[in-house]
């Protein structure tokens, strides 16, 4: 995605002279941004205090807990979705056109985030444009206008980002593409059954149990609430995503922190508006079930989303591809494909890795006709590549008739060299 993407680069280029890690910094410094917003919503010390508390207690969640330790690059979403909220909830409360333009422009900015952020801003946007229709006053050209004006800068952003796509990846629905490709072979009713299987992991026990106590602690007819239920619809759009791109295997990127995200959020705004002296029994409801999805979190964590985090796990290293190669072909370079696997063997110059998102067979082929080169084969276990569908489990189980098996891991990895010769290496060139 464009927006970690750049926000990395720029960490990079500070870091750079001091010697630090632009990963960590990045995020600690997005991470602190994001609560400041949080704690903004608080109007007295005491309101203060307990948010403080409360988002340190949902830190300590294990889906939160094991999003903050990361040094992800998508951290940059927290900032954005922190100020959003800060100003959809203050908009809910004053209607004040600016609180509704600041949050439409931070919205809009989610959608450089993926698909995760692009589901968000359109439930989120949806939620608001529904709330104007309901309770806006005046003319209904003033309605409509201030409708225009919360979706502008959303399709503005996606109009950027088909323009990214097509000079970048030349292709504007490069994403469009991936998810066609994913479904080729598919049918509804293993798609269905795929997804509802990888719901229970996409969706923490703390994410769901801060919705609930949202609706809890935020009474009827509270600003907040409004705010706390245009959030969790849009966490819900970013679960349906994660959960369907998780069972097509595209791995979609920064949806666990914008769950992260908003989860704390949703602590914080229950933290802010709860009323102690009209509504305890709901009070002391939200804040049980805190403590049972706390509880929940550590006894039966996700066990997806720790897969999820250890993918790279019996790769064979790059430095001991390259030495068996070497003894026989030490000109020979290894295609990679799949984000994965990409991922596991970066390699910017192109030296030894040639790294592609895509396997197209007669950009392979036409490519071994000018170099050697070997092919590396991720095992066919649906963590890389969809099992049965993908041309790399043909290749894992059937071989080809291209291809020489030459070594083979027990972690499942295969390498497999191409046996179209160039000119240049034909026994036949003497002849």
């Amino acid at each position: 995605p464009l927006l970690p993407t750049l926000a990395l680069l720029a960490s990079r280029v500070f870091c750079a002279p001091f010697g630090l890690n632009p990963g960590f910094l990045l995020a600690a410094i997005c991470q602190v941004w994001g609560a400041v917003y949080v704690f903004r919503l608080a109007s007295t010390p005491k309101r203060k205090l307990a948010v403080a508390v409360g988002l340190v207690y949902a830190a300590a969640a294990h889906e939160l807990f094991d999003a903050l330790a990361t040094a992800d690059p998508n951290w940059v979403l927290a900032p954005l979705l922190g100020a959003a909220i800060y100003h959809l909830a203050l908009w809910h409360r004053d209607r004040e056109l600016r609180d509704a333009v600041l949050t439409a422009a931070d919205v809009g900015l989610l959608a450089f985030a993926g698909p995760g952020g692009i589901a968000l801003g359109f439930a989120v946007l949806g939620g608001m444009a529904r709330h104007v229709s309901l309770t806006a006053r005046g003319p209904k050209e003033e309605r409509n206008g201030l409708k225009w004006m919360v979706w502008t800068p959303f399709c503005y952003c996606l109009a950027l980002l088909l323009l990214w796509n097509w000079l970048v990846m030349d292709s504007p629905f490069f994403l469009l593409g991936r998810l066609g490709q994913a479904l080729q072979g598919r049918t509804a009713t293993h798609l269905i059954e795929a997804t509802t299987g990888a719901l229970g992991f996409e969706l923490g026990w703390f994410v769901v149990a801060s919705m609930l106590a949202a609706g809890l602690c935020l009474t009827p007819g509270h600003p907040l609430r409004t705010t706390a239920s245009s959030l969790t619809l849009g966490l819900l759009a970013v679960v349906l995503v994660r959960t369907v791109c998780s069972a097509l295997h595209l791995y979609p990127v920064g949806c666990g922190i914008l769950l992260a995200t908003g989860s704390l959020c949703l602590v914080g705004l229950s933290l802010v508006g709860a009323d102690w002296q009209g509504h305890r029994p709901r009070m002391l409801a939200g804040v049980g079930l805190l403590v049972v999805g706390f509880l929940a979190s550590h006894l039966t964590p996700g066990t997806g989303l720790r897969e999820e985090a250890r993918f790279a796990e019996g790769a064979p290293p790059p430095e001991e591809i390259a030495t068996y190669i070497d003894q026989y072909w030490p000109s020979s370079r290894v295609a990679v494909y799949g984000m994965r696997t990409s991922a596991i063997y970066h390699d910017p110059q192109e030296k030894r890795f040639v790294a592609r998102v895509d396997f197209h067979e007669g950009e392979f082929l036409e490519q071994a006709s000018d170099e050697i080169l070997h092919l590396l084969v991720p095992p066919d276990n649906n963590r890389y590549y969809p099992q049965g569908v993908s041309p790399f489990s043909s290749i894992a189980t059937e071989g080809h008739s291209r291809l020489l098996l030459e070594k083979t891991w027990a972690s499942g990895w295969q390498l497999w060299r191409c046996v179209v010769s160039p000119e240049r290496h034909s026994p036949l060139q003497g002849l």
